[in-house]
């Protein structure tokens, strides 16, 4: 962490290098954004949850995204705290800087209306 409550900024591409390596990435978005579509493996931490502890059992480097970076930014001292004695970063640009970088995200559909 650089300055107190300031997390660092990682691109799309280092953000993925170091999910390979073992990093959880938390969407701080609603629970229905995290449905629309998010990164593989990524934690719903929706914004009631954010003063929440996460478990002891979480990965010990977090990268944190919204939709295109503002909410994580305003989010920031809390997601700090949050995170505190683990390796914390702020995906820059969010998910839409992912999917523009071409990375992958998983969507889930709800089922069909059954039509009567």
């Amino acid at each position: 962490m650089s300055k107190e409550g300031q997390l660092p900024r990682i691109t799309p591409e280092e953000a993925a290098a170091k999910i390979r390596e073992g990093a959880l990435v938390v969407d701080i978005r609603s629970q229905a954004e995290y449905r629309g579509g998010h990164i593989g493996g990524a934690l719903s931490l929706p914004p009631e949850r954010h003063r929440e502890k996460l478990p002891d059992n979480a990965a010990p480097c977090l990268i944190f995204y919204c939709s295109g970076g503002k909410r994580t930014a305003q989010a920031e001292a809390a997601l700090a705290e949050l995170g505190r004695g683990r390796e914390c970063y702020i995906l820059e640009g969010g998910l839409q800087a992912w999917k523009a970088a071409g990375l992958p995200i998983i969507a889930e559909h709800a089922a069909p209306d059954i039509m009567r």
